[in-house]
């Protein structure tokens, strides 16, 4: 006998606990890459920013702190270097002086916060932080705001893309609130006992 279909609730809650252990395990597993490589050659792969100032601080939507690196040089006019990162990549972003020199393999997987690109020009990059983006001692946490200043310098390293995650989540949340007909008629499909206008009927 096949076991009984869980309930749709059940389901996306799994659903969505699985998304967030597979992304939680690429940034686990990209941080462990780092720490092999020196931030040399981490540049050298694109995905990591080794040298880049703090140049404002201000709060974006939905209160998130939205930090914008440039070069220190130039006057924040100077262009980055070549790299990979772009708008919904997840990134690490360590404050150069409070670790080892950047130069360093020791650097990497030390993150003072992980945040989301929101933009990317020649000359900077736009990243946003949850109110408690920064893991503090005893399990406790607090705002990025709080950790850096205009003028510090700090690192960027890319650790996993957002937006496929993101997607993934609002069809999921499509799929809860069952608003278009595609919806319903995939929950329909998915969880046929529970969902079918002859079941509900038969009730």
């Amino acid at each position: 006998v096949a076991p009984p279909r869980p309930a749709l609730t059940e389901w996306l809650r799994l659903q969505r606990e699985l998304l967030r252990l597979e992304r939680d395990e690429e940034v686990a597993r990209s941080v462990e890459v780092m720490g092999k490589k020196t931030a040399e050659e981490l540049e050298a792969r694109g995905t990591t920013l080794a040298n880049l100032m703090v140049s404002e601080i201000t709060v974006g939507l939905f209160g998130r702190t939205l930090l914008v690196f440039t070069m220190p040089m130039g006057g924040g006019k100077a262009p980055l270097p070549a790299h990979k990162l772009g708008a919904g990549d997840i990134v690490g972003v360590g404050a150069l002086k409070r670790v080892a020199p950047a130069t360093s393999s020791a650097n990497a997987g030390r993150h003072v916060a992980q945040g989301i690109v929101s933009r990317v020009t020649d000359t900077s990059i736009d990243v946003a932080f949850d109110e408690d983006a920064v893991a503090g001692a005893g399990g406790s946490s607090g705002s990025v705001a709080d950790e850096f200043d205009v003028g510090d310098r700090a690192r960027l390293d890319l650790l996993a893309n957002d937006v496929t995650y993101r997607r993934l989540v609002e069809g999921l949340g499509a799929l809860e609130s069952s608003d278009s007909a595609a919806a319903r008629r995939l929950v329909q499909t998915l969880f046929r006992e529970e969902y079918s206008p002859s079941a509900t009927a038969a009730q």
